[in-house]
């Protein structure tokens, strides 16, 4: 936010208070975020049916933050789209690197000498 430094809305359209820079939206990249990884362990701790209704809602909900920031007038409409696109950028990363950082389980020790000892 500080290296772009895009000002705010104009002071007399805010319904609420807000301090430092407008670019992106910092409530829009967040809840984006938490939205996303609460999806992602949800899918991957439920069945299909019941994961997909719980996804929704938490997309609904990630939404509707970032369009009460413009509702409110302390954020344009493209400071949320950024910190949307920013949020999906970053959970994109973390898919990519995540079978890189879940370790997998080693299949189970077989019992007995190994093969190679058989006659």
């Amino acid at each position: 936010m500080a290296l772009l430094a895009r000002p705010r809305p104009p002071l007399a359209d805010w319904a609420a208070q807000a301090s430092g820079h407008s670019f992106p939206s910092g409530h829009a990249t967040t809840s984006a975020l938490a939205a996303g990884l609460l999806a992602w362990g949800v899918l991957h701790r439920t069945r299909p049916g019941t994961g997909r209704p719980w996804c929704a809602l938490l997309a609904l909900w990630a939404v509707g933050v970032g369009l009460t920031r413009v509702y409110l007038g302390v954020h344009w409409a493209g400071d949320v789209l950024a910190g949307w696109l920013l949020a999906a950028a970053l959970l994109s990363l973390a898919l990519l690197l995540d079978p890189l950082a879940v370790p997998r389980p080693r299949p189970p020790a077989t019992v007995g000498p190994p093969p190679s000892a058989w006659p």
